[in-house]
């Protein structure tokens, strides 16, 4: 069990893996934009 964990990983924890880094970048350029005043809509 130990050596196919470390053969390769599942794609699927890769996917999850790329959509969360995904969505933290976006997040942070969301929160950059409201601190430096450039959002648009009711804040």
């Amino acid at each position: 069990m130990q050596s196919q964990s470390k053969r390769k990983r599942p794609v699927g924890v890769i996917v999850i893996a790329v959509i969360a880094a995904a969505g933290g970048v976006l997040s942070l350029f969301g929160a950059a934009s409201v601190f430096a005043g450039s959002a648009t809509g009711p804040t």
